[in-house]
């Protein structure tokens, strides 16, 4: 359904797109989700235990949980490999410097996906996501029940149009019919 929906997305309502921009999400979730289980349980049957990958991400209430819970061994790769060592070689560590910090590595976790404009611009949106969620929690501010996880959903729902699309103007499309 994704597939033929995407192919001719001007030919499409607002509704349908975001509908199916639900159920790309929801495919993504189960094909990333589903085979690292499926890793994880034949390597137990071989006698290894590989670290859990998956930890109900759409249940997140902000950005940063979603990161904690989404590709978790791709997350603490970044993290481990990219983002200290990154963050280590600025001469004094500010939040700023951090933020500049988040902003590039999830650039790079664009990259990693794909070699293609959508992926660079997801990554530069999860990074700009980041670096809100950051700065508001430094306020005191606290949203009503529920709204952080809509708000959360609907910005990663709206991001994956970028992963998914077959190119910018089909995403601009897309996002474009869908608002």
């Amino acid at each position: 359904v994704v597939n033929a929906i995407y192919q001719n997305p001007a030919d499409q309502t607002g509704t349908t797109l975001a509908i199916t921009t639900i159920l790309f999400a929801i495919q993504i979730y189960c094909d990333f989700s589903g085979y690292s289980d499926m890793a994880i349980g034949l390597a137990l049957l071989m006698g290894f235990r590989l670290p859990e990958n998956f930890r109900s991400p759409y249940n997140s209430v902000s950005i940063t949980e979603f990161w904690r819970r989404w590709h978790i061994t791709l997350s603490e790769f970044l993290n481990h490999y990219l983002y200290v060592p990154l963050l280590r070689s600025w001469e004094a560590i500010t939040f700023t410097r951090a933020m500049i910090t988040t902003l590039f590595v999830m650039l790079v976790s664009g990259v990693w996906h794909g070699a293609g404009w959508g992926f660079i611009i997801w990554g530069a949106l999860h990074g700009i996501g980041l670096i809100v969620n950051h700065v508001w929690s430094k306020t005191n501010f606290r949203l009503p029940k529920g709204l952080p996880w809509v708000l959360t959903n609907i910005f990663v729902i709206v991001a994956l149009v970028l992963f998914r699309a077959a190119d910018i103007k089909s995403s601009f499309t897309i996002l474009g019919n869908m608002f």
